[in-house]
Parts: structure tokens; sequence; C-alpha cells
């Protein structure tokens, strides 16, 4: 009766000293894990800042396929934010928020887990002569409790390897990134002067560079001042005609005259990228938002614009020539 007494006794100053040591073990929790990916890191950048894509690449995606995620828009950038709920114990439920996003360098995000608490998770985006940094770590206040803080001190291993584990997944969807950055934006208010018409495909160009001749000479004749680069909308395409409206944005609403169009073209979101070169290659880019857009589950609204902000008579080399494409969509 005595040993058992004097083992009893033990285990409780045991548990006195462990419930001690933890008062005075560390509050705060902080891990990192990095990888070099040999990818840009804009388009890096976007697998994190879209929050859509990370079921591409997220370790807590892959864990249950089959959890349920609600999203919030906008589901990009500084705001954008989704929660999950999942019967599997390892993942449970919660809420990412992205809280900060600075484009191409960093990305911070707020991750709640419902009555475990909140921490602050972050990304960061680095250039290096392989590739890019991309480092992603995690930021906790485990509070007073001793137990937790016990618990803080296994989160590096577990939280850590979920972050390795993360890492190594962007990078093997790296190779399989469309080239073409796209991204949601938001396509400004502005006023227009334009001309619609159906012609050949291989007309266009012609069709193209007399409609513009025509517009400047309107604006000009009417007061008013070109107020942004030349675009392009496509209506609608078929094998053998197009429906093309070629317009120029204007310093203010002008009074139309025969079968010039004016008017106010709407803030409208888009699904955006840029393309650089000759404009006989503009099908690639096309085809990326498009693939992009039913990724996304978005729907288009409008038809497709095309922005060709580089003047060719004033850059010669062709690989310089910048166009912007936008495809109007609906953001559930």
């Amino acid at each position: 009766m005595k040993a058992f007494k004097n083992v009893l006794i033990g285990l409780i100053i045991l548990l006195a000293a462990i419930i001690l040591i933890g008062f005075f073990l560390p509050s705060k929790i902080h891990l990192e894990r990095s990888l070099t990916i040999k990818a840009p890191k804009e388009v890096l950048f976007n697998q994190v800042n879209n929050l859509r894509c990370w079921e591409d690449w997220s370790p807590w995606h892959k864990i249950d396929t089959a959890m349920k995620i609600t999203y919030k828009d906008p589901f990009t950038g500084t705001g954008a934010s989704f929660s999950w709920t999942s019967n599997n114990k390892k993942i449970g439920q919660g809420k990412i928020t992205i809280l900060y996003s600075k484009p191409y360098d960093s990305i911070v995000a707020e991750m709640d887990f419902m009555k475990q608490g909140t921490a602050q998770g972050y990304h960061l985006f680095q250039d290096t002569d392989s590739g890019t940094l991309v480092t992603w770590g995690f930021g906790t206040d485990m509070g007073k409790n001793p137990f937790r803080k016990y618990f803080g001190l296994m989160m590096d291993k577990y939280v850590g390897n979920d972050f390795e584990t993360g890492l190594k997944n962007l990078d093997s969807i790296a190779n399989t990134l469309s080239p073409y950055l796209v991204e949601m934006k938001q396509l400004n208010e502005f006023a227009y002067t334009s001309i619609r018409q159906t012609c050949k495909w291989e007309e266009v160009s012609n069709v193209m560079a007399i409609s513009y001749s025509t517009l400047m000479s309107f604006i000009q004749s009417s007061g008013g001042e070109m107020n942004g680069p030349p675009y392009a909308i496509y209506h609608k395409m078929d094998e053998g005609t197009i429906d093309l409206e070629t317009g120029i944005p204007t310093s203010e609403l002008l009074n139309p005259r025969g079968n010039i169009i004016t008017g106010t073209f709407n803030q409208t979101s888009v699904a955006a990228t840029d393309y650089y070169g000759f404009y006989d290659n503009l099908g690639d880019a096309h085809g990326a938002l498009q693939d992009w857009i039913i990724k996304m589950k978005l729907e288009p609204v409008g038809a497709p614009i095309e922005m060709y902000i580089t003047d060719p008579s004033s850059e010669a080399d062709t690989s310089k020539w910048l166009t912007r494409i936008y495809y109007p969509v609906a953001v559930p």
C-alpha cells in the first residue's frame, strides 16, 4: 500500500511538474517551409491568390476530396475567402480569408479553425537564379493553457509536413500551368465611339485600319479626345465571317453620326490576360482564357474584347506589342 502511495505521489508530482513547465513554454508558434519551383512567380502567386486553385495543390483538399467548400465573392485577392466542412477529423471545419495580397510578392491569410482558434498563414514569392523561392509560413498564439502550449510544440512537425506536401504539390503542377497569366479584374467605365460591321476573316485587318482612321477623324471633328487604346469586340464569329466592333475610348460622350456609334461602356468584371507578340498568335491567349473560365466555373456574359496597348507604328519590335484581352464574366 505504501509503495502504491509513493507511486501515486510521484505521478502527482510529475503531472504538477509537467503543468508547471507548460506555463513557461512559449505561447507563440511560428513555422516556415520553402521550396524553389521552376516557374514564374507571377504564375505561382496566382495559384495561391486564387482560392479556387487551392483544389489543385492544397494538402488538405487532397486528404478529403469530398469535403464541402463554399467560396465567397471575390475568390481572388484581398477579401477572398472560402469555408470548408469535412467529416475527416484531421480536416474538420474552418475558413480561410486573404487579409493582404501584394501582387507577385506576398499573401497573408487568416486561418480560422473555429473552436481551435485562429492563426495567420502567409506565402512569399522571390525570384532566384533557378526559379521562384516559395515560402509558406504560419504563426499563432496558443494562449496561457499549458496543454495547448505542449500541442504547439508538435505543430512544427505536423503542420510543417502539410506545408511541405503543399509546396511539392505546387511544384508538381507547375509544368502544367498556362504561360498566360489569367486574372479577375474590373474593366472600368469609359465613354467610347465605335463602328460595328460584319466582314470576312481575311478582311479584318483592312476593316480595322479603315475603321480606326474614320473614328479618329470623327473624334477630332467632334471636338473630343482619344482617352485610351483602341479596341475590338468580337460579337459573333463563324467559319467565314465575323461580327466585329472596333472602338476608341473618348474623354467625353460624343453625339453619334451616320454608322458611328457612341455610348458608355459600363464597369464590368472580366477575366483578363496579356499577350505579347504579333497578332497572328492571339488565338493561344484566347484559348487559355476560355479554359480558365471553364475551370473557375464562371459564366461568360459578353463578347471577348481586345485592347491594343502598343501602337505598331511606334514600336518596330513585334515581340513587344502588347494586347490586353478581356472576357466579361458573371461571378457566382
